[in-house]
C-alpha cells in the first residue's frame, strides 16, 4: 500500500491498484489554474447572476395557489414572442418540474403551460417564474 500526504496529512492511498481519496481533500486533475480558495458565504450577488430583472423582457411570475388543472396560460415576451420550455422555472407545491419531462409549453395563439402528468390535485401551488431573456 503507497500513501501520498499533503501538508502531513494522508490524502491519497492506493491498495491493489485502487486510489482511494481521503475526504476534505480537493483532488484536481488536469491542467490550469488550481482554484486557491472557496467563494464566501453571500459573495454571489443577483446582480452577477442577472438576477435583477431591469431589462425589458422581465415579467413578474405568474402564482396561481389554487391550481387544478392541467393547463396554464402563462405570460408572452411581447405580442408575438413567446417563452418556450427553457425560459421559464415551473414549481408545483415548491418542487421544480423538469422541461418536457415534467411540462411543455405552446405558442399557438395564447402561451399555455401544459402539466404531462395532467391536473394536481385541488388547490395546488403553482409558480412560473420567467427568465430574463
Amino acid at each position: 500500500m503507497a500513501k501520498i500526504t499533503l501538508n502531513g496529512v494522508d490524502a491519497l492511498t492506493e491498495s491493489g491498484g485502487t486510489v482511494t481519496v481521503a475526504a476534505g481533500t480537493n483532488l484536481v486533475l488536469g491542467t490550469g489554474a488550481v482554484p486557491t480558495s472557496a467563494i464566501a458565504d453571500d459573495a454571489v450577488t443577483n446582480a452577477k447572476l442577472n438576477l435583477d430583472y431591469s431589462d425589458a423582457t422581465y415579467r413578474a411570475p405568474t402564482i396561481d395557489n389554487s391550481f387544478a388543472s392541467a393547463t396554464k396560460t402563462i405570460k408572452k415576451i411581447d405580442a408575438t414572442t413567446y417563452y418556450t420550455v427553457n425560459d421559464i422555472l415551473v414549481f408545483l407545491n415548491g418542487v421544480c418540474l423538469i422541461p418536457t419531462t415534467d411540462y411543455t409549453v405552446s405558442s399557438s395563439g395564447t402561451a399555455t403551460l401544459t402539466l404531462v402528468e395532467g391536473a394536481p390535485a385541488t388547490a395546488t401551488s403553482l409558480v412560473v417564474r420567467y427568465l430574463a431573456i
